[in-house]
């Protein structure tokens, strides 16, 4: 995960590594995952991330444009997890 060095979830994880990160469906069947565990900054290898991330979501003519915009306007880090815990569920109704 990637985040402006300023940001209040970077803030957070200064004061409290332990995380929680829960991605889930839209629609149904509903399910989850959460990933409990411990938050790492690390501010080498932003760049290339970024870069994929953006030509990923914004294809391949915007996506290193936005990346160059968002390199050059702030400051980023990466947020590393080191999982703990995996909670999953799925309404199978």
């Amino acid at each position: 995960m990637v985040a402006v060095n300023d940001s209040v979830k970077v803030r957070n994880i200064r004061r409290n590594s332990a995380v929680a990160l829960c991605v889930g469906t839209a629609g149904r069947p509903h399910s989850f995952v959460t990933i409990e565990g411990t938050a790492a900054l690390n501010a080498d290898g932003v760049e290339p991330i970024i870069h994929q991330i953006c030509t990923r979501y914004d294809g391949p003519v915007r996506g290193p444009e936005y990346a160059v915009e968002l390199l050059e306007g702030f400051s980023m880090t990466l947020i590393e997890i080191t999982p703990d815990r995996f909670i999953t569920w799925r309404d199978d109704a």
